[in-house]
């Protein structure tokens, strides 16, 4: 499985990072965020694991985050982007990947109305 972690320099970011790390089946991990990424990059270089790569965006923008997520299983947002999670849903769709958000604030109803969406364009059942 190839995973995306958006926000992936905080907390919640780092807690999905080493969980998705133990997996077995999980060969690929990119993890972007587009604030702290001197962090990002100083836990990419410390894990030392050839499964993780970094990367520089922002979720909410979503011709870039379609195009970055493009290719992966599944993306797990665990950035604070309130309001505005819905971009990074719908790249997600885009790109035909999974997608589990972390946070969606008051968004949820958004959110939840591209399931069927979601079911059509990605391997989700």
């Amino acid at each position: 499985m190839k995973v995306v972690i958006t926000g992936a320099s905080g907390i919640q970011g780092m807690s999905a990072l080493i969980y998705m790390l133990e997996q077995d089946d999980v060969e690929k991990v990119l993890i972007t965020d587009n604030y702290n990424i001197d962090r990002l990059k100083a836990r990419a270089l410390r894990l030392d694991d050839p499964r993780v790569n970094w990367k520089q965006l922002d979720c909410t923008d979503e011709d870039a985050s379609a195009a970055a997520f493009k290719g992966y299983d599944c993306v797990l947002n665990c950035a604070h982007i309130t309001g505005k999670y819905i971009h990074t849903t719908r790249a997600a769709l885009k790109a035909g990947c999974n997608y589990n958000d972390l946070g969606a604030s008051r968004e949820e109803k958004e959110i939840f109305s591209l399931h069927e969406e979601f079911k059509k364009k990605t391997s989700l059942q």
